[in-house]
């Protein structure tokens, strides 16, 4: 295990640990959302997101996988790392369990968002790539 990760946490019962690692994967999956909403609304403003965001790492509200969310839409760079397909299975596994769409309304909200990516193609990309929904950028 430690070869995997740098932190072995016993987190309960047989299961547990899935459900960890599907809540780490769903944060994840709303910070890539988040992040790529608020670089389409910053170039649709006018400013240089680069700028706009290296002043929000400053702040405690910044986390490292955020900077390298931000990274990956701002320069394009959307290899196949961890999928947008991916990503919204696990968000399908989550709003199933959690008991359905009314129990998860804001994670529903953001499933849909990288389905309309799906939709549009995107869905063999980086997650990241569901900037692409938000940035003009249809190619």
């Amino acid at each position: 295990m430690k070869v995997l990760g740098s932190s072995i946490q016993h987190v309960g019962p047989i299961g547990a640990g899935s459900l960890a690692k599907l809540t780490t994967n769903t944060l994840l999956g709303v910070q890539v959302d988040t992040v790529a909403e608020l670089i389409g609304m910053l170039q649709r403003q006018g400013v240089d997101p680069k700028k706009i965001l290296d002043a929000v790492a400053s702040t405690s509200v910044w986390s490292a996988v955020a900077g390298r969310i931000a990274a990956s839409m701002l320069s394009g760079t959307f290899a196949p790392q961890f999928t947008i397909e991916l990503l919204e299975k696990d968000f399908s596994y989550t709003v199933h369990t959690a008991g359905g769409e009314e129990n998860a309304p804001a994670i529903t909200a953001i499933r849909n968002i990288f389905r309309k990516a799906i939709s549009e193609g995107l869905g063999e990309l980086n997650m990241t790539a569901v900037v692409k929904l938000f940035d003009g950028h249809k190619d």
